[in-house]
């Protein structure tokens, strides 16, 4: 943690923060790019307040040693998708932050193949350690499942207003809106399989090849362009 990063914490939280997130923008900014920023952390995108918040976005979080320690076996599971982490604090009532004077540059997929690719890997992953970790009935997953049609449109929904919130609606909208349903639609079917047989293990490799080095997985246009630092 830089000491910018520490001296914005304590002036928001105190001392005694048990999760807290920086804010995001984007280091290569094309349309699909833009897309899955929204998707993933839309909640965190930059301009923000900084803050209490209800969703904390994945990457860039900071936690107490303590705080995840209370999770025992858990842990690797909630760690392994931060969504869920997010949402077991929610459920205990864990206060989450965002840093709106801490933003982080971060590389983001734009090619559309590998957007729609990762959304349903990421989305399988999350389902199958959601329905895991909180022990779900057979009967509540399917429940879950029947109730995965609306997903992508609730999910491009926050985004939208997301997009409408950092300003940047005459640049993004309407044409975001067709990608990021690609996206969510991929998504919706891997949550809906998560919840019904588990993740794989190459859903598990293929996520992580992905997440170690996005530079890999930009396209031309944003390859040619400056590179923000690797953090």
């Amino acid at each position: 943690m830089t000491r910018h990063t520490a001296l914005a914490v304590i002036a928001i939280t105190g001392d005694t923060f048990e999760t807290c997130r920086r804010s995001t923008i984007p280091a290569n900014p094309g349309l699909v790019a833009w897309a899955h920023l929204y998707a993933q952390c839309g909640q965190a995108v930059a301009p923000i307040r900084s803050g209490p918040i209800s969703r904390l976005a994945g990457h860039h979080a900071l936690y107490q040693r303590e705080m995840l320690l209370r999770h025992g076996q858990n842990l690797e599971s909630l760690m392994a998708n931060e969504a869920l982490l997010h949402e077991d604090l929610r459920i205990t009532g864990t206060e989450m932050y965002v840093l709106g004077d801490v933003a982080i540059p971060q590389v983001q997929i734009s090619r559309l193949r590998t957007f729609i690719r990762h959304e349903f890997m990421s989305q399988r992953i999350y389902g199958a350690a959601r329905a895991s970790v909180f022990r779900w009935s057979l009967a509540r997953r399917l429940l879950y499942v029947a109730g995965s049609p609306p997903i992508p449109i609730l999910r491009v929904s926050r985004s939208i207003s997301d997009i409408r919130r950092t300003g940047r609606g005459r640049t993004l909208l309407p044409q975001i809106i067709p990608v990021m349903l690609l996206g969510t639609l991929s998504g919706a079917v891997g949550e809906a399989l998560g919840y019904l047989m588990g993740a794989r293990s190459r859903d598990v490799a293929g996520r992580f090849e992905i997440e170690l080095d996005r530079y890999a997985f930009v396209n031309r246009a944003d390859s040619s362009s400056p590179k923000a630092p690797r953090l």
